[in-house]
């Protein structure tokens, strides 16, 4: 099937890619992107300078200086949709999310500098409420995602559980086993998150759980 075969052909694509970069001097810089756009940091390094060394040159405050920071935003929004550089489709969303929200923050800044003499209390107290909707929804989404993080170790470390018992049989402590997966999956993807900036490669879940089940026993 050729569904099935293009699947499997990205998927040992990726998984190379993870081991290349891993081992890579350069798996700082490499590590949080896919192949096809490993050289996205550049554009981000670009990004930052433009928002931090070049405005510098402008008036401080002035309009002209929050106009190019504007402009920055969106081709940055731009880049990002258009790419999709991460390797998490998650990381894609709260990237291009924290982008509209930087350009929000940016747009209302530049309200603030028009002339608001004729504009009520009101008025002036719904843009503020305008700006708290545009921020907000990015805390909640990151938060969102560490949550949904935790679940899939759970779940991963559920599974794992069942898998194992069907191999080796019952535990005499029912929960014994899922209390070592869950920690050893928790370490795990802690190591792998920080050996991804170090060229260090984690062991898997169920590497972790075969040397818990030998401890425990």
């Amino acid at each position: 099937d050729l569904f099935v075969f293009l699947t499997q052909f990205y998927k040992d694509e990726e998984e190379r890619w993870a081991a290349e970069s891993r081992a890579h001097t350069l798996s700082f810089l490499l590590g949080s992107y896919e192949k096809r756009v490993y050289w996205f940091e550049v554009f981000e390094v670009f990004r930052r300078l433009m928002l931090s060394g070049v405005l510098i040159l402008f008036e401080p405050g002035s309009t002209i200086q929050s106009a190019v920071s504007i402009i920055v935003c969106i081709t940055s929004i731009k880049g990002y949709s258009l790419y999709a550089p991460f390797r998490e489709d998650e990381d894609d969303f709260l990237q291009e999310l924290t982008q509209w929200q930087l350009f929000m923050v940016l747009f209302c800044a530049i309200l603030t500098r028009v002339d608001a003499s004729a504009d009520t209390h009101a008025d002036q107290t719904y843009l503020g409420y305008l700006l708290v909707a545009f921020v907000v929804p990015g805390y909640i989404a990151m938060g969102w995602q560490i949550v949904k993080a935790y679940l899939d170790v759970f779940y991963e470390a559920y599974y794992e559980v069942k898998k194992t018992k069907r191999v080796t049989g019952p535990d005499k402590d029912d929960k014994a086993p899922l209390r070592r997966t869950c920690s050893s999956v928790v370490r795990g993807q802690s190591e792998s998150k920080i050996g991804e900036g170090m060229g260090i490669d984690s062991p898997s879940a169920l590497q972790l759980w075969e040397v818990g089940a030998r401890n425990g026993d």
